[in-house]
């Protein structure tokens, strides 16, 4: 079976466990999408999401694009990926992105 180049958006817990398989798998995780930190608990302050806190323990940096239509298709389109896997992300993806 080929090794893949993927892209994984997502955000909260339920979309960890989706970016954990696919980094324990044999495949690529060459981009991680997720919410920017919002705040949450007492004091109010920004949380990190469960996505986000997986990929850093992965090594990978997570793009937090502010608005979907931040995400600059041109570059996610320059990352020469097979797919993108996308387990509740959150807002709806651009046109141009996928």
């Amino acid at each position: 079976m080929a090794t893949l180049r993927l892209a994984f958006l997502g955000t909260p817990r339920f979309a960890e466990r989706i970016l954990r398989a696919l980094l324990a798998s044999q495949h690529k995780v060459a981009a991680v999408y997720c919410q920017p930190p919002r705040p949450a608990c007492r004091g109010h302050k920004p949380q990190a999401s469960a996505v986000e806190r997986a990929a850093a323990e992965a090594g990978l940096a997570p793009f937090m694009p502010q608005q979907p239509d931040d995400a600059e298709p041109e570059s996610f389109a320059s990352l020469g990926l097979a797919a993108a896997g996308v387990g509740s992300y959150g807002p709806i993806l651009p046109r141009a992105m996928p």
